[in-house]
């Protein structure tokens, strides 16, 4: 038999039923015990009782004091707290809250209780008794509560949270909405989509390493805008400056600023008609986050402007409209990696909040979010 909980893959501070798994369960009571937990649980190792039991109506046998008649020494014997006698109280408990992640051991002690057959009035035969069948041990493990802030440069978002247990992502949500817009642009089926997507996945496989990112979009986009095959003129002026691969976090997150802005200007540039690098300028592929202040940020503005800025810019041709670069198909060359599940599941929300005309689910207010994605309403207090 195996130690189960429902949920299935639990996180702290949610109460988690245990229980035997199906067809191994041969008793008729199970009395669990917790006997090791994160070290800053708090926790209390033992039995788990239904609430509110008094412990000494517990107790195996009654506290008993013993005195002698020659000396003034006085004895107490205490009895503990067993399996056994919960069950025989029926006091019994299958639920615990975590309050922080980690692993949590339990006993399964598997118990029959049952009535005796008396042969005569009195017979203590015919009392009440228990039977220890088996015990089963097992590890419940208990994931952690991961927040990443998804904003925009106007402040309008959510937070994506994901449950990690171990290192597998088991849940993904959008929480903590800042306004009407982030609240709908949460229940967009392609947001839906982007976040299941992010379920059952290893945390290594989840999104781009912040540095790798980066470097990649510094030398594709230095590598696009001096290029005259695709645009009417090269770009000797929008080029990210930092010519050399970052070697820390801090480096990635100044480089990332940079290339944002390099990006915006070699985009819509205004130069004259003469010089122009493009055939028009790319309003389409506006960048929304702001500029990043630390890693979560930047994991956010590197997903904007990697997917929602430079991808989409890197293909507008001749049939965009309007026209963007000089040849079919645009920069055929220069394109980044497939983008992760998180760097997907970013753009997929920050797609569903800049919109104009939304896709809102059904049941929820339609008028109130068109107004609020075209015009900036926002709900009365």
């Amino acid at each position: 038999m195996a130690v189960e909980s429902s949920p299935l893959y639990p996180a702290k501070k949610n109460e988690t039923k245990l229980s035997l798994s199906t067809g191994s369960f041969s008793g008729n009571a199970v009395v669990w015990e917790l006997t090791s937990k994160p070290a800053l649980s708090t926790l209390s190792l033992g039995f788990l009782v239904l609430p509110g039991t008094s412990t000494t109506s517990l107790l195996e046998t009654p506290t008993t004091t013993y005195s002698t008649t020659t000396t003034t020494t006085t004895t107490t014997r205490t009895s503990l707290v067993t399996a056994q006698s919960i069950v025989a109280a029926s006091k019994q408990y299958d639920r615990f809250t975590p309050d922080v992640a980690g692993e949590y051991a339990f006993t399964a002690h598997d118990f029959v209780s049952f009535v005796g057959i008396p042969q005569y009035l009195g017979d203590p035969q015919g009392e009440t008794r228990q039977v220890m069948l088996a015990q089963q041990t097992g590890t419940i493990h208990v994931g952690e509560l991961m927040d990443l802030p998804i904003l925009t440069d106007g402040g309008e978002g959510g937070v994506l949270r994901l449950t990690v247990v171990n290192e597998t992502i088991r849940a993904a949500e959008i929480t903590g909405t800042t306004g009407e817009t982030g609240r709908l642009a949460a229940l967009d089926p392609g947001v839906v989509a982007a976040l299941a997507a992010l379920v059952g996945i290893a945390v290594s496989a989840a999104g781009t390493d912040l540095q790798t990112g980066v470097n990649e979009l510094r030398t594709k986009f230095n590598a696009h805008v001096i290029s005259s095959v695709w645009h009417v003129a090269a770009d000797n002026v929008n080029g990210i400056v930092r010519a050399y691969d970052t070697k820390s976090q801090a480096a990635a997150i100044a480089t990332l600023n940079e290339a944002r802005k390099r990006f915006v200007d070699h985009a819509q540039q205004t130069t004259t008609a003469a010089t122009r690098t493009h055939t028009n300028d790319d309003y389409l592929s506006v960048p929304v986050a702001a500029q990043a202040k630390d890693i979560a940020s930047a994991t956010v503005l590197y997903a904007d402007l990697s997917e929602r800025g430079y991808e989409r810019h890197r293909v507008l041709d001749t049939a965009s409209t309007p026209p963007i670069h000089d040849s079919a198909g645009g920069d055929t060359t220069n394109a980044l990696s497939a983008p992760s599940p998180l760097t997907t599941a970013i753009v997929s929300y920050l797609d569903a909040m800049v919109i104009v005309d939304p896709t809102i689910s059904s049941g929820e207010p339609e008028g109130a979010g068109d107004l609020a994605h075209r015009f900036g309403f926002k709900p009365a207090a």
